[in-house]
């Protein structure tokens, strides 16, 4: 088969992005409903293991969406899981915020929105330096790599706040028991 010209190849992608793009969104559905659902019952579970599959999902995208069921099968796969994490992600800032939570909620929205655009431009950077178009996905497991630091970086500070309550609860009491 002679390869595609110029205009074919365009048409192509112009005809293929519109159904990646609804692959990606029931993926992001289905994936928020499960998300919220495992949320409720373990939010720093939810977080872990989202970001561990979001990570993994975007290396096998970098490795082997290079085939067109490969392609819809992976976008699908990291709609889900990125918005599976989601909720786990909204629900412990909101928890996490007090009396701030609808402060907090726009906070969370607002992030999500820079990551998205750090992760278009950063990926758009890949693909104009010619590493090919499913070079971005390497880009979106290390912001996921990022993003899963950050989150255990702040569950362990929230283990460690409580373990510090918890000490300071206890030392007043054997305090005034010395005293009386």
């Amino acid at each position: 088969m002679p390869p595609l010209s110029t205009r074919h190849r365009v048409i192509a992608l112009l005809t293929t992005v519109p159904w990646v793009m609804a692959v990606f969104g029931v993926g992001m559905t289905l994936g928020n409903i499960v998300g919220g659902w495992s949320s409720d019952r373990s939010r720093a579970r939810t977080m872990a293991l989202g970001f561990t599959l979001l990570v993994a999902s975007l290396v096998a995208y970098a490795l082997f969406a290079d085939t067109p069921f490969r392609l819809f099968a992976l976008t699908f796969i990291v709609g889900a899981v990125s918005s599976f994490v989601s909720p786990a992600i909204q629900s412990r800032v909101i928890v996490m915020a007090g009396e701030a939570e609808l402060l907090a909620a726009a906070l969370n929205h607002a992030a999500f929105n820079v990551g998205n655009a750090l992760g278009a431009w950063l990926g758009g950077l890949v693909l104009v330096a010619g590493f090919g178009p499913i070079a971005p996905g390497w880009v979106g497991a290390l912001l996921a790599l990022s993003g899963g630091a950050l989150a255990a970086l702040s569950l362990q500070l929230e283990r460690s706040r409580r373990r510090l309550e918890i000490d300071v609860d206890v030392v007043p009491a054997a305090v005034c028991a010395d005293d009386a």
